[in-house]
């Protein structure tokens, strides 16, 4: 989905502040720093636009929703994600 240049440095300028944040504020180490942030990257891009508004909107809810696409998209296209979907269905 392309977006404006307005809200795609919307996007940018959030993912770098939550990069600062755990660097920073939390101290984390640069690899879950980078971890931690694809995750922000890849769930900011997952919201509507205006962001300022699908921010305010957000409910709980939503935010789990989002995650659970995430994870649903990851197991499917990896590799390993799908040895562990299999195996997961085996023992069951």
């Amino acid at each position: 989905m392309a977006r404006s240049g307005s809200e795609a440095d919307a996007r940018d300028q959030l993912a770098d502040a939550f990069r600062g944040y755990l660097t920073r504020e939390r101290g984390l180490a640069q690899g879950t720093v980078d971890n931690y942030s694809h995750g922000a990257v890849l769930f900011l891009a997952r919201l509507p636009d205006p962001l300022d508004d699908a921010l305010r909107e957000m409910s709980a809810g939503r935010v789990l929703e989002i995650i659970g696409e995430l994870v649903r998209d990851l197991v499917a296209t990896s590799p390993s994600g799908q040895v562990a979907g299999h195996r997961a269905c085996d023992e069951f």
